[in-house]
């Protein structure tokens, strides 16, 4: 590829800025220079608002104003595509954290694929209440999707935020990504080290969902040094994000 495709990484948040300037660092810090990031956020949301005008005027970064209330979760991932001006889209949620070449490597799996769409088969889960990061079960972990765009405004995130299946939910990004599969359009690759999926007690899933998690995973090793490590990196951004919000 000898010009760069563009990346839209796509990000909805709701009032936890602190973790949003996460995700924003860990944007700004990725090694693919062609690239934005949509952040979808709500017009009451006054926190995330005072955080946003520290970003207004850059250029990769667009922010996007949902102005309804009781939007589906769905409906705000179909926006984002939207107004997504990549070849290529990426989800990129606000409550987790991503090496520096998620992006490139993500990037460099789908143009060696004839799949428009690609996921990874594991990734690293910080269990915060633990102190530990273990690498999760081996699965088609929807939050790592690279797409192409116009797969995704073809095969829409369905107007749900979550939907009762069996004795438990689902979530609209499991039924978006089934489509995929079924058309037989996705590819999975393994590279658990890019992404830390973080279960930090506010996450959208239910207590007994994240004990089977840590059930189902494996320890890596080092976990503790890597937990450590991990959080040493957070606590700088953590300190430039309550330096911004003082102002």
């Amino acid at each position: 590829m000898s010009q760069q495709s563009k990346v839209s990484c796509l990000c909805l948040t709701r009032d936890r800025p602190k973790y949003l300037h996460r995700a924003i660092r860990c944007f700004q810090r990725q090694t693919w220079n062609n690239k934005e990031l949509v952040i979808v956020y709500d017009f009451d949301d006054k926190r995330t608002i005072k955080l946003l005008e520290h970003f207004k005027n850059q250029p990769n970064i667009k922010c996007v104003k949902n102005g309804r209330e009781g939007v589906t979760v769905g409906r705000l991932r179909n926006m984002s595509v939207n107004h997504a001006t990549g070849e290529y889209v990426m989800q990129w949620d606000d409550d987790d954290f991503y090496e520096n070449n998620r992006i490139t490597f993500m990037m460099n799996s789908i143009k060696g694929t004839d799949k428009p769409a690609v996921v990874l088969n594991s990734w690293y889960c910080v269990f915060v209440n633990k102190k530990t990061v273990r690498r999760s079960n081996p699965y088609t972990y929807e939050g790592s999707i690279i797409a192409k765009r116009e797969t995704l405004r073809k095969y829409k995130y369905p107007n749900c935020t979550r939907k009762k299946e069996g004795g438990g939910e689902i979530g609209e990004d499991t039924i978006m990504l089934r489509k995929l599969i079924s058309r037989k359009l996705l590819k999975v690759v393994s590279k658990p080290t890019i992404y830390y999926y973080f279960i930090h007690g506010t996450n959208t899933c239910s207590p007994q969902h994240f004990r089977s998690m840590f059930r189902a995973s494996r320890t890596i090793p080092g976990s503790a040094r890597v937990y450590r490590k991990l959080m040493e990196r957070i606590k700088r951004d953590d300190d430039i994000f309550s330096k911004l919000m003082s102002k």
